[in-house]
């Protein structure tokens, strides 16, 4: 796992193996005020947007605020990828529908990991 601390960070650990998660800083997410950090080139980090949440590291979000999943294809690999590198979730479930989950985030009631592409 690599933690970005510049704005545009390099991926080029990424393309030479050297890490498969790239953690970039948080940024604003649309009307919902949501802010995210980029995982790798397909995920996102999507929590509800806060005084608190942005001076709480990557680590001290995830293990602290509830988790809730979004069923897609690809969210086992997600998961191996997590418990890879060592990343332990607050894990409370999971949601098929997209809006419900973000509406669930956006009222603080939990955080997700989302493909960037939705």
């Amino acid at each position: 796992m690599l933690h970005g601390s510049e704005q545009n960070p390099s991926l080029d650990a990424l393309r030479k193996d050297i890490a498969d998660i790239v953690i970039l800083p948080a940024t604003v997410l649309g009307e919902h005020h949501l802010q995210h950090h980029q995982w790798s080139d397909h995920y996102v980090l999507v929590a509800a947007r806060s005084e608190q949440a942005a001076e709480r590291s990557f680590v001290e979000q995830v293990q602290s605020a509830r988790y809730v999943a979004w069923r897609h294809s690809g969210v086992e690999r997600l998961h191996q990828q997590l418990a890879a590198a060592q990343v332990r979730l607050v894990h409370r479930g999971e949601l098929s529908c997209l809006e419900t989950l973000l509406d669930l985030v956006a009222k603080r009631h939990c955080i997700s990991i989302l493909p960037s592409a939705q």
